[in-house]
């Protein structure tokens, strides 16, 4: 039992959030309950009146009772008359408040599909940066494009199988006052029907349900991955191993989804079954009684053939309700799981920072991703404000990871970052990161033109500011060669420039920012010799504005540097210039001649 609940408790969270929204639909779901049993009722004293003109006939219980009396003071000489009034009162009410409950269920998806992919989205702006290196990418956009609308289905179903619950509950307490053991009939059938479908929903529609939601997360992961590498899928001959790899789970998808359509058709077809049982058991019994009786019991059987009419639908639509809420559950207790996961930023500081006056400083820093593994150890090093300063060292030796420090991506595991004497981890991540810029070695381009790329969908820079940078970034020449020269849509993640081509414009936003400290990390590494001139240029122009910090694995990046750290296996092995380490027999020396 307690671990029934407990798969329910992602459906009680969204429930709870959204409580007003429920507490309204539930009150017009019971109004609408009301009217229509309403409705039902009328038809008694009026079938009475129809069939010998005596409205105390239909005087059975506290209900019909209060009925009648309301039709004998309403100012109609026609008692027909009356209750025809107010059946058609009843309907016209029920109609509109039913409509505008509709509109509140609808609503209520709408907000719930709405506020989750917002709170997704805000979710993961609160995450490290380790987070996004542990989690799959396409599984999070599945999680925000794709799980949000079964959760808002579920929460719709919850509504419907709320509403149709009030309506049979007061549909049977009125029909109970008219005859118990025909209420009776009813009652075991909605009964054992709904254990029937809650067994079929546990057992099938939630694994169903599990099933594809693995299904469809492969399918993202899958898709996004080809879509990020085809460059490279193409190059391997291994498009067809992707093709096969998504056909496969698309199949186990359609081979889910045809199987949870089939078993939700399966409550819908024996409901139909079963109602036409129910009437030919039904009339069998009426065969039984003589004309005087049966004259009697035609009200009774009308108004219990309206409460079927009525009850049936609700039942089938509650049993529907009831499997589709399981089987979308999967949808649902995965986007609980992200939105209750603990938050695992790094700590942030509450110091504005304005700039600094002298020196970075690392001292005694140590980190690692992992405890069994240190990636830096010990590191002292000192950024010289205004000055070319240069991190140099084979992969894996820790340079990024000395970056991602820098950035507050991480901190550090012992030791401290400090900005002239203020420690880093004190410092406002937000008034940092105004005054740190970063160029990495894949370049990150939008689908845009190159003046959006530039401006980085900041509206308030103007074209001279653009062209400006785009100069200092040793950019401007080729973009006025472009067919369209600013105004030149670059493609997908820029696949219509050349790689040094993005570097530039990289740069170029970065320039515009007016950065304080400028990160270029490894952004040579994969050029030609032409495209890394042009950078190497655009390294220089920034030098005279800001203080530049150089990530390189080839020393011939990093000759014109003040300062060069050489790391080596998490340590800093030497440091100097380019002609001081050159001329001794160390690492840096090795490098440079690889």
């Amino acid at each position: 039992m307690l671990k029934r609940l407990k798969k329910y408790k992602p459906v009680a969270y969204f429930l709870n959030k959204y409580k007003i929204d429920y507490l309204a639909v539930s009150f017009l779901g019971f109004i609408v309950a009301v009217l229509e049993s309403i409705n039902i009722a009328v038809l008694l004293p009026i079938l009475y009146l129809l069939m010998d003109g005596d409205i105390a006939s239909s005087r059975q219980g506290f209900f019909l009772g209060g009925l009648n009396d309301f039709i004998q003071i309403l100012p109609f000489s026609d008692k027909l008359m009356a209750a025809a009034v107010i059946l058609i009162v009843a309907l016209v009410v029920k109609g509109l408040v039913k409509l505008f409950n509709e509109y509140l269920i609808a609503r209520l998806a709408g907000k719930v599909h709405y506020h989750t992919k917002r709170d997704l989205i805000d979710k993961f702006s609160k995450m490290s940066y380790r987070y996004f290196l542990e989690e799959k990418h396409g599984s999070l956009m599945y999680y925000v494009i794709t799980a949000t609308p079964p959760l808002a289905k579920v929460l719709f179903h919850v509504s419907y199988l709320f509403v149709e619950l009030i309506r049979v509950v007061i549909i049977v307490l009125f029909i109970s006052s008219v005859n118990v053991i025909y209420t009776l009939w009813v009652v075991v059938y909605a009964v054992c029907f709904m254990l029937i479908v809650g067994y079929i929903s546990r057992k099938i529609s939630y694994n169903i349900g599990k099933e594809r939601l693995v299904a469809s997360t492969t399918q993202n992961d899958l898709l996004s991955e080809f879509i990020a590498g085809i460059k490279h899928i193409k190059l391997s001959n291994k498009v067809n191993k992707w093709k096969s790899l998504f056909d496969q789970s698309s199949r186990q998808w359609m081979r889910l989804f045809v199987k949870d359509m089939v078993w939700l058709a399966i409550p819908r077809e024996s409901v139909e079954v079963i109602s036409v049982l129910m009437v030919a058991v039904g009339i069998l019994l009426i065969r039984q009684f003589s004309n005087a009786e049966f004259t009697t019991f035609i009200p009774v059987l009308g108004v219990f053939g309206m409460a079927i009419v009525k009850v049936i639908p609700a039942i089938k639509k509650m049993g529907g309700s009831r499997m589709a809420l399981l089987g979308n559950l999967s949808e649902v207790e995965a986007v609980y799981r992200v939105l209750n996961t603990d938050i695992d930023s790094v700590k942030d500081g509450d110091k504005e920072f304005e700039g600094f006056n002298n020196v970075i400083k690392f001292e005694n820093v140590s980190f690692g991703y992992n405890e069994d593994k240190r990636i830096l150890k010990d590191i002292n090093l000192s950024f010289e404000k205004n000055k070319i300063n240069a991190i140099v060292g084979a992969s894996g030796s820790g340079k990024t990871t000395i970056i991602n420090l820098f950035l507050k991506l991480y901190s550090p595991d012992s030791g401290k970052i400090l900005i002239d004497d203020t420690d880093l981890n004190d410092i406002k991540r937000e008034s940092w990161f105004k005054k740190v810029a970063l160029v990495s070695q894949e370049p990150f381009i939008i689908n845009g033109t190159v003046k959006e790329n530039i401006a980085f969908r900041n509206d308030q820079y103007t074209d001279e500011d653009i062209i400006e940078a785009a100069k200092l970034a040793n950019a401007h020449n080729f973009i006025v060669q472009l067919d369209q020269g600013y105004d030149t849509n670059v493609g997908e993640r820029g696949m219509k420039l050349s790689g040094g081509q993005q570097q530039r414009l990289s740069i170029a936003r970065t320039i515009l920012r007016k950065p304080e400290i400028f990160i270029l990390d490894e952004a040579t590494s994969a050029l030609d010799s032409l495209s890394e001139k042009a950078v190497q240029q655009a390294m220089n122009n920034i030098s005279r504005i800001c203080t530049l910090i150089v990530i390189a694995h080839r020393a011939t990046t990093i000759r014109q540097s003040d300062n060069i750290f050489v790391l080596k296996d998490g340590y800093v092995a030497e440091t100097g210039s380019h002609e001081e380490l050159i001329g001794n027999t160390g690492f840096y020396r090795e490098l440079y001649h690889e």
